[in-house]
């Protein structure tokens, strides 16, 4: 018990510590706290797989380590999406798979279309295949640097995060 006290308590004090710590921080300064929290959650997440969960007092340790190492990644992604908010590093990953995956709903309407003979799933394939056209159009775009991720985000309504 006086050990889940202890962790309870680490646990409160570092998700004060997190609180409002990039707010109107310069880039650099997140950047430094972003490679700081990559570490820090690394270590946590070790340090809580080789945590034993044996007994009831030692799940409970574990299962408060990884409540720790949940705010700490969600400080993490925080920090991310302060820095590239259109998330411009994972936007090619992001149009290549909403483009496999639209190809593969598609190729699933058509078959189910003949399968049943029902016109309405051919027609949803064929929306399917417009925005596979409007997707493959805005990679070529971005890939030419034409336009920016902002500009296309908005143009093709593909969220951020």
């Amino acid at each position: 018990m006086r050990r889940t006290v202890i962790a309870l308590s680490v646990l409160v004090l570092t998700s004060i510590g997190l609180c409002g710590a990039s707010a109107g921080s310069s880039p650099s300064s997140l950047k430094a706290r972003l490679a700081q929290l990559d570490a820090q959650v690394a270590a946590e997440q070790m340090k809580m797989s080789a945590m034993p969960a044996a007994t009831e007092e030692e799940t409970e340790a574990v299962v408060l380590q990884g409540k720790l190492v949940k705010q700490l990644d969600m400080e993490r992604g925080r920090i991310r999406r302060e820095l590239d908010p259109d998330n411009e590093a994972g936007f090619l990953n992001q149009l290549d798979t909403s483009i496999g995956t639209l190809y593969d709903c598609a190729r699933e309407l058509k078959e189910r279309s003949e399968r049943e003979n029902d016109p309405v799933y051919l027609r949803q394939a064929d929306k399917a295949k417009l925005r596979i056209t409007l997707l493959e159009k805005g990679k070529d775009t971005y890939l030419s640097g034409e336009k920016t991720v902002r500009q296309l985000r908005k143009e093709l309504n593909l969220p951020a995060y």
